[in-house]
């Protein structure tokens, strides 16, 4: 649907919360369940730039000058450098919260009054967490696999006191799928991979789509051009110059998947192999105007079968013939104020039309998805670049076309 919403606006101001997320109490046992101690407001900023990302974690660097600075700042930081993978920042736009992550690092500076700061999202925390689990879904929803696997790993009473100690769990969003298409089996066994890994396997050959938002991880279904569009924008809405570009590097005509492992080999002469050489299958056409540009997915599911393998190579070659339009907004060009899109909507996975047609020579209407989200502001005399821009990324929305063989 259209968004009805308010537009983008501009920010007036932002504001950095500190917490500590405690897990030990004061003799270092564990507690019943993690708690969130607020801190304090960070004081000094002179730059903050946070990311929203597609299947990745996201990032914030936030930049402070101490210079004259009361020595409430001083404490803040030395609370921070102490606590790595323990503080956790909010950042405020105004009165709504647009950013929570972890803080990885601090850097200072001899001899200057600047120091830095670099969080990750909670998708981190996925990438830190080894599934061991046997992991056998039959006829399942993707996004339920993806939940169940991150649920089985930040409850494994094993590995975690308190359980959940990263306070993830209670703010996990499932899209319900209704789409057969996104009704698949996944059965990989006791795969020793990190849960990030999994969810990218799950995203790579079966459509899931997950981004977090503040502290919610999301975990949904890749948008095709059936679903409806959130909000339209043209060039009116762009401040600068934005890219257009046709990727033929990302062009494929037939999808293939296959069990058979990267550095398998035929086994010689009286020894056998059960899984050689493994179920292949592919999807697509020939005879089109690219030629034959095939592409390859391999599926790390040692029970798969052929309606599995057959599910992945369809997937491998989505959206990729013809090939993808793409929309780049580099820093020079960023969303206006008066796009008619408020940053709570701005999540990756989501449907947003495009049209452009000035000054181009193939203009583009089409429905784009959003990838990514990078936002950089400077308060008022901190840089002659002050404000707040907004730069995002979209590429082709489109859907699977071909034939089996």
């Amino acid at each position: 649907m259209v968004s009805l919403s308010p537009l983008l606006g501009c920010a007036s101001q932002y504001r950095v919360e500190v917490f500590l997320l405690q897990r030990v109490d004061n003799n270092d046992d564990p507690l019943p369940a993690p708690q969130m101690r607020f801190i304090g407001v960070l004081e000094g900023i002179t730059k903050i730039v946070w990311t929203r990302r597609l299947r990745d974690f996201s990032e914030a660097e936030i930049d402070l000058d101490f210079n004259e600075a009361s020595p409430e700042c001083c404490r803040m930081f030395d609370i921070l450098a102490n606590s790595v993978r323990v503080a956790q920042i909010r950042i405020w736009r105004d009165d709504v919260q647009v950013w929570e992550g972890e803080v990885m690092q601090t850097i200072e500076t001899t001899g200057t009054t600047v120091k830095s700061i670099n969080a990750r999202d909670m998708i981190q925390r996925l990438d830190d967490t080894v599934n061991h689990f046997d992991l056998n879904y039959v006829d399942t929803p993707v996004t339920d696999i993806a939940f169940d696997i991150i649920e089985r790993n930040l409850l494994d009473p094993l590995y975690l006191d308190p359980l959940d100690d990263t306070l993830i769990l209670g703010q996990i969003v499932v899209e319900a799928v209704t789409d057969p298409d996104d009704t698949i089996s996944y059965r990989p066994g006791a795969k020793i991979a990190t849960v990030r890994e999994l969810l990218r396997i799950l995203g790579q050959s079966y459509g899931l789509d997950f981004t977090c938002i503040n502290r919610s991880i999301r975990l949904q279904r890749r948008r095709t051009t059936q679903d409806q569009t959130y909000a339209r924008l043209d060039t009116q809405h762009l401040i600068g110059e934005a890219d257009a570009r046709s990727n033929g590097n990302e062009a494929a005509t037939r999808g293939w998947a296959t069990t058979q492992l990267e550095d398998a080999t035929q086994p010689k002469v009286g020894e056998v192999d059960p899984n050689w050489p493994g179920i292949t299958q592919n999807f697509g056409v020939t005879g089109s105007r690219y030629g034959r540009i095939d592409i390859l997915n391999r599926v790390q599911d040692n029970r798969a079968d052929a309606g599995d393998v057959l599910s992945s190579a369809k997937r491998a070659q989505w959206g990729r013939n013809p090939p993808p339009s793409e929309i780049l907004l580099p820093t020079t060009a960023q969303l206006a104020p008066s796009a008619p899109l408020t940053m709570p909507e701005l999540v990756p996975g989501m449907r947003i039309d495009f049209f452009a047609e000035d000054g181009l020579c193939r203009p583009i209407r089409q429905g784009m998805r959003l990838l990514g989200v990078e936002v950089t502001w400077t308060p008022s005399g901190a840089n002659t670049n002050d404000g707040e821009d907004v730069a995002v990324e979209l590429s082709t929305l489109s859907d699977v076309t071909g034939v089996e063989p």
